[in-house]
């Protein structure tokens, strides 16, 4: 098997992973990004009772966390960001690959497409 040097020589899987997502410096704290994307997914925001110390991750439905430390907070974002990103992926690519099953099952079993 070929060693692989980029995710996407090897692995033909749609789903995203961490290697995907981009950290910017905002203004107001730090965005996450896919890749090139204008577009954040979620922000880091500073907590108002301690700011540049806690931070709170502003999910773009407007849903706030608990306050965390920089590490925590982004670690949380990525995983927030993956579990919802890859499953509205799979709901999209659901239809297309049980048709493509079926199809393979009725040539398989001599039907007329």
């Amino acid at each position: 098997m070929p060693r692989c040097i980029n995710r996407n020589e090897c692995d033909n899987s749609p789903e995203l992973s961490s290697r995907d997502l981009v950290w910017r410096k905002t203004d107001a704290g730090h965005s996450l990004h896919l890749r090139s994307s204008r577009r954040a997914l979620a922000h880091i925001i500073p907590d108002q009772n301690y700011p540049g110390i806690m931070w709170r991750v502003r999910m773009p439905d407007g849903r706030l966390s608990d306050m965390a430390n920089l590490p925590r907070a982004k670690d949380a974002a990525v995983s927030a960001v993956l579990r919802t990103e890859n499953r509205d992926l799979k709901a999209r690519q659901a239809p297309r690959r049980n048709f493509l099953y079926l199809i393979a099952r009725r040539k398989k079993a001599g039907f007329v497409i």
